[in-house]
């Protein structure tokens, strides 16, 4: 069985949140693999972000992943963090993959709803009660 997130380093969190942006990158046509993901990922992010301003710096370096799904979720993470940052990186996404629903038009779609405000961050999310 695996350990609840909030006996994991920080290192071991960011490795668990980098593979499941991976694989739900990888998912675009099993939704349902695709939101479990998500739904990891959402955990992953928060219990990163409830560590407070030690954890920013490693969360912003993953902002340099070679991966574009991993820098897409952190960009999302990151626009409370970071947030000149996370519009630089999510205006690359958007770039360079233009024709890619999950990538170019995710990215776009989270620098429109932000910069017009609307756009809720993971703190501002209300989750029920989280379990690992």
């Amino acid at each position: 069985m695996a350990k609840p997130h909030k006996q994991c380093t920080d290192e071991e969190l960011m490795q668990m949140l980098a593979s499941r942006a991976i694989i739900r990158g990888a998912a675009t046509a099993d939704p349902r693999k695709a939101n479990a993901q998500f739904d990891i990922m959402v955990k992953l992010s928060r219990e990163l972000l409830r560590r407070g301003s030690s954890v920013h710096s490693k969360i912003l370096s993953m902002l340099e992943n070679e991966d574009p799904y991993v820098r897409l979720w952190v960009a999302f993470v990151a626009l409370e963090i970071d947030p000149i940052r996370a519009e630089r990186v999510l205006e690359e996404i958007s770039r360079n993959y233009p024709r890619n629903l999950n990538l170019g038009f995710s990215a776009q779609f989270e620098l429109k709803q932000w910069r017009k405000g609307e756009l809720r961050t993971l703190s501002q999310w209300d989750v029920a009660a989280e379990s690992d």
